[in-house]
């Protein structure tokens, strides 16, 4: 089944840095506190998605360089414990021919030959760059070619990730608007025993592409409705999800209250 891939890259303190990733020299770990409790919450939300989620440890060393070990728990110790269950890219290998970036440059050994080879040798899956305030392109397309064939890598900060994955995620969800479920549409039709769905049919498949995933069930926030909507799993190969409205998530949903704080971020006030 298709799935999300995810790569992450933070920026540089020893130098030279990586080519295209920003170096930072006078890096302090004031500023590195911040910066890995906005990775964390990420780390945190991509938990939930069902995504394959890379590193790559050359950038992570390089990343490390300018902090010693001191501190308790140190830098390094903190951004291991974040990116447990992550996998080294560099235990990937790099795809095979001539890869060139923006049209014209060739260039071997870089993370992006790697994302642009696995995501030749796969167009089923979808493919992320994590840039957390790492990349000194301004685009969020990277343009570049293996062997010819052109290749378009996608980069975004980390902010930016949720919007994405509500498009592009893999296995994409699908909302089924069946009455057999007996929660109506528009808060009437609902079964007396049915917690009603207090909007269309329509605008529910639209917050489910944005809900959270808790085992078998989506949360998200309903501003319009001061209320929050569900979507069961109907545990289908096509990944399929009814809804409706709740005031308080269903027992069965485990981590409510971390989804709950999850969308506050997500989706401020």
């Amino acid at each position: 089944m298709a799935c999300t891939e995810l790569f992450l890259l933070l920026y540089e303190t020893a130098d030279p840095p990586t080519r295209y990733v920003r170096m930072v020299s006078e890096a302090t770990e004031a500023n590195e506190a911040a910066y890995l409790a906005e990775l964390r919450f990420y780390v945190g939300y991509f938990e939930t998605e069902n995504c394959e989620r890379y590193y790559d440890s050359l950038n992570i060393t390089s990343h490390l360089s300018a902090f010693d070990n001191e501190s308790y728990p140190s830098v390094r110790t903190r951004l291991h414990q974040i990116l447990e269950g992550w996998d080294d890219l560099k235990e990937h290998s790099e795809a095979s021919g001539s890869f060139r970036i923006f049209g014209h440059e060739e260039i071997s050994g870089h993370i992006f030959c790697k994302i642009a080879g696995r995501q030749h040798d796969n167009n089923a899956n979808t493919y992320l760059i994590l840039n957390h305030d790492a990349l000194r392109i301004q685009s969020e397309t990277i343009d570049c070619s293996l062997d010819g064939l052109p290749i378009s890598l996608k980069a975004l900060p980390l902010n930016r990730t949720h919007e994405w994955f509500a498009a592009n995620r893999r296995p994409m969800r699908k909302y089924n608007p069946a009455v057999e479920h007996g929660h109506g549409e528009n808060g009437r039709g609902n079964k007396p025993n049915k917690s009603p769905l207090l909007c269309s049919h329509r605008e529910a498949e639209e917050m489910m592409h944005k809900a959270i995933k808790d085992d078998k069930a989506l949360l998200w926030r309903d501003d319009s409705r001061s209320s929050h909507i569900v979507f069961e799993s109907e545990n289908t190969y096509y990944n399929s999800y009814h809804a409706f409205h709740t005031n308080e998530p269903p027992k069965h949903i485990k981590n409510s209250k971390a989804i709950k704080d999850m969308i506050d971020r997500l989706l401020p006030a």
